[in-house]
C-alpha cells in the first residue's frame, strides 16, 4: 500500500489504536450522516475528545519537523481548528490518522504561509499515486510544492482547472500512472494543447523548485 511508509513515519507513541480508529470512524460515519445541527454537535464533541491528545502531538511533531517551538496553550487550541478541517473534508477512503495527520500538516501549512484555508482544494485523493515523488524530495517538501501547485491552480481562469489536472498528471514520475488527454474545457483542441503545453512548464518550474 502506497501510504506504508507515511503511517511508518509517525513515531510510535503519536499512532492512533485500532480500537479509537474504529471507535472514531462509528462516531465519524454517525455524524457525516446526521441532520440535527444539535445531535451532530455533541457527536462533534465525542470524535474531539477520543481525538484530541493525538491531534496535539501531531501538531507538536510536524511543527518540530519545521523546526517551530509552540506553547502547550497554542497546541490546545489549534487542535480545535485543525480537527475541524480535517473532520469537514473526512472521506473513508484511507485510515483515519493518516486523513487528519495530512489534512493537519495541510492545514498549518497553508496557516504557516498565510494562506486561505477556504480556497485550498488539494486532490488528496490522487496523492497515493505521488509516492514516488514524495518519497524522493521528502514529506514536508512535497506538502510545499503541493500548497504552490494549488496555489497556482487556484489564479488561473476556471475553465483551465481540467487543462492543469491533465498537465499534472501527464507528468508523473511512473510512465504507467500518467492519466492524459483533452478533458472538457470549452476550448478548440489546438488551444487545448497550446495552455496545456504552458501549463506543464510552469508545473515542471515548481516541482523542480
Amino acid at each position: 500500500m502506497e501510504w506504508e511508509h507515511l503511517l511508518k513515519s509517525l513515531k510510535r507513541d503519536t499512532r492512533m489504536t485500532p480500537e479509537i480508529q474504529s471507535e472514531c470512524l462509528g462516531l465519524i460515519q454517525k455524524y457525516q450522516r446526521l441532520v440535527y445541527r444539535k445531535v451532530k454537535e455533541r457527536i462533534r464533541n465525542e470524535i474531539y475528545e477520543l481525538m484530541h491528545p493525538y491531534l496535539c502531538k501531531w501538531i507538536m511533531s510536524i511543527y518540530k519537523d519545521w523546526g517551530i517551538y509552540k506553547q502547550k496553550g497554542e497546541v490546545v487550541s489549534l487542535s480545535w481548528e485543525v480537527f475541524e478541517y480535517c473532520l469537514e473534508r473526512y472521506t473513508d477512503d484511507y485510515p483515519i490518522p493518516l486523513h487528519f495527520y495530512t489534512y493537519s500538516r495541510y492545514y498549518l501549512l497553508a496557516k504557516l504561509k498565510g494562506a486561505d484555508e477556504n480556497i485550498l482544494r488539494t486532490h488528496i485523493k490522487d496523492l497515493p499515486d505521488w509516492a514516488p515523488f514524495f518519497t524522493a524530495c521528502g514529506w514536508s517538501a512535497a506538502m510545499d510544492k503541493i500548497l504552490d501547485l494549488e496555489s497556482f491552480r487556484g489564479i488561473i481562469p476556471e475553465e483551465y482547472h481540467s487543462i492543469f489536472d491533465d498537465a499534472l498528471h501527464s507528468l508523473h514520475p511512473a510512465k504507467q500512472m500518467r492519466r492524459t488527454g483533452v478533458k472538457p474545457s470549452g476550448l478548440h483542441k489546438g488551444e487545448y494543447y497550446r495552455v496545456k503545453k504552458v501549463l506543464k512548464k510552469v508545473i515542471k518550474l515548481l516541482l523542480d523548485d
